[in-house]
């Protein structure tokens, strides 16, 4: 049986069947800070004199973690928006592209900067956005370099015909 009083508890009772009775003289009493104080020696502060150095040195892990991120994470992201930035920027008309959604289709007119015109199906036109385009399948030649070729091979039928 547990009584309470105050601050502290006192026990009463037999302890565990063998006939002795608990009090706060005895040995099986619970212990009192002041008895375990003698096992706990006394922790003393460290003389200060710490110098600019150690800071130093304790910073160094955290910024070779940031570096470690740049060159993982940072580095090849800002790369790869890149890329895609310049991908969405050379879309034309005639190019067969993949957008966010999942459609497939032909851009059949280039709107203005931000939007497009895509063929989906036969006579299927939808309005899309620069952004919402995922990815370009197959590109168109360019007008000038299509130019360019037929000279180069109208030029030379004519030396052949020579």
């Amino acid at each position: 049986m547990i009584l309470h009083c105050g601050s502290c508890q006192l026990y009463s009772g037999n302890f565990g069947g063998w006939g002795q009775e608990l009090t706060p003289g005895s040995r099986l009493y619970p212990p009192r800070f002041e008895d375990i104080s003698m096992f706990i020696s006394p922790a003393y502060a460290q003389a200060a004199g710490g110098s600019a150095g150690d800071a130093f040195t304790a910073f160094v892990p955290l910024i070779l973690i940031f570096v470690v991120f740049y060159f993982l994470l940072i580095r090849p992201q800002q790369k790869k928006m890149k890329e895609h930035k310049a991908m969405q920027d050379g879309i034309r008309r005639g190019d067969k592209v993949i957008t966010n959604g999942g459609i497939i289709g032909q851009v059949t007119k280039v709107v203005d900067d931000r939007e497009l015109q895509v063929e989906i199906a036969e006579n299927v036109r939808v309005r899309v956005l620069r952004d919402m385009v995922a990815s370009v399948i197959a590109k168109t030649e360019t007008v000038s370099g299509e130019k360019n070729e037929d000279k180069k091979e109208s030029s030379d039928k004519e030396s052949k015909d020579a």
